[in-house]
């Protein structure tokens, strides 16, 4: 059964981090995960909230469904009302780029060997850009 939950942020913010290599810190994050019979399959983790302009957005995950990525961005753009949301993905990774590509993200910037293995993507995306809408 899948189910998407909320208030596990430390449980959900330290899997995505393990996924995408970041560091998860609590202190000014939050997150929304989604669980299939118990197990985390994705996570969407939220920091570096600028109010009412814009939130650093980090997905893991293997399972989304369209359910969960609506909520995961009903979020940002319904109850925190951010005008964009910016995702950070390292050029070799491309099934991240084409994912957040397919939501309707686009590339704003490159900065030179800032990624993991490669150059930093910087992807943004407008609630009007976003192509699962309610």
């Amino acid at each position: 059964m899948l189910q998407i939950i909320f208030g596990q942020d430390l449980r959900v913010g330290t899997w995505v981090f393990e996924k995408t290599g970041g560091l998860y810190t609590k202190k000014d994050s939050t997150t929304i995960g989604l669980e299939k019979n118990g197990e985390l399959v994705a996570g969407f983790v939220y920091n570096n909230y600028i109010p009412n302009r814009s939130i650093a957005m980090h997905v893991a995950g293997n399972l989304f469904t369209k359910k969960f990525i609506k909520a995961g961005f009903r979020y940002p753009f319904k109850q925190l009302k951010v005008l964009k949301t910016i995702a950070f993905i390292d050029s070799t990774n491309i099934k991240s780029v084409k994912f957040t590509s397919k939501l309707g993200a686009i590339h704003e910037a490159t900065i030179k060997d800032a990624g993991r293995h490669g150059d930093l993507l910087i992807y943004t995306m407008t609630q009007e850009q976003f192509r699962f809408k309610d």
